[in-house]
């Protein structure tokens, strides 16, 4: 498996990406695109953390310059990852403090950015989306991409079982913090709102029945959206007179 960290493995990386670049070029395929932190064995060894970080950070600066040099079309999001742990994996990712992202994305230009994803927030303890956001604007950084779903929160007993607690359920208003900020930074920012859900465990009916919910959760954002410009317009308007 690829892996961020691992400085042999960089060049394949470009290789992997300069083609995707070739591939959005020739059929206009969406530019926006999203890489995984590094993975590693040992998340309590602070030297090992440090240079995986240390390592990614090198390939996001070389993807940057290849990206700017060449006229990628393309955007690279760096997705927030959950707590170690929570899959009952060996290997898990770095990516779930935002520490992390202090490392990893320093130095990188306007072609490395960030993806958020809901699943992973709810499975990242002292991780907050608005914490994200809130780094976003300290370092000239965007969301640029939202995957959007939820699960029930970290699960020892589940974990124990040797299963993931990162089950993919469709959002819900509720099921996933800050739920109306995707849904009208995603109209705002027009960030691209991915459901990233395990659609095999639901029907083809309850997925229509799904997206026409969420639909509807968009349109009634939209209008509360609209409705606050007016409202600001018209506040701005008794100042001036």
């Amino acid at each position: 498996m690829l892996n961020t960290s691992n400085m042999e493995h960089h060049d394949l990386y470009i290789q992997i990406f300069t083609q995707y670049a070739e591939v959005v070029k020739k059929y206009g395929f969406n530019g926006n695109i999203t890489i995984h932190p590094p993975n590693l064995d040992d998340h309590k060894d602070v030297d090992k953390v440090t240079q995986a970080l240390l390592n990614t950070n090198q390939l996001l600066k070389r993807l940057g310059t290849e990206a700017e040099s060449n006229n990628w079309n393309m955007v690279i999001g760096v997705e927030n990852q959950p707590m170690p742990k929570i899959n009952n994996y060996d290997i898990d990712t770095l990516g779930y403090d935002i520490n992390h992202f202090d490392i990893m994305l320093k130095g990188t230009n306007k072609h490395i950015q960030i993806t958020l994803d809901s699943g992973h927030r709810l499975l990242a303890e002292d991780f907050s989306a608005s914490e994200i956001v809130e780094w976003c604007q300290k370092n000239d950084k965007y969301l640029t991409n939202f995957y959007f779903h939820q699960n029930d929160g970290i699960n020892l007993e589940i974990t124990e079982k040797g299963k993931s607690c990162d089950v993919h359920d469709v959002a819900i208003p509720g099921g996933v913090h800050g739920y109306k900020m995707y849904l009208g930074r995603a109209i705002l920012e027009n960030i691209p709102l991915n459901l990233e859900v395990n659609f095999k465990n639901y029907s083809q009916e309850q997925i229509l029945e799904y997206v026409s919910f969420l639909r509807k959760d968009i349109d009634f954002v939209f209008e509360e959206i609209n409705h606050d410009l007016d409202a600001n317009l018209e506040d701005d308007k008794e100042i001036k007179q």
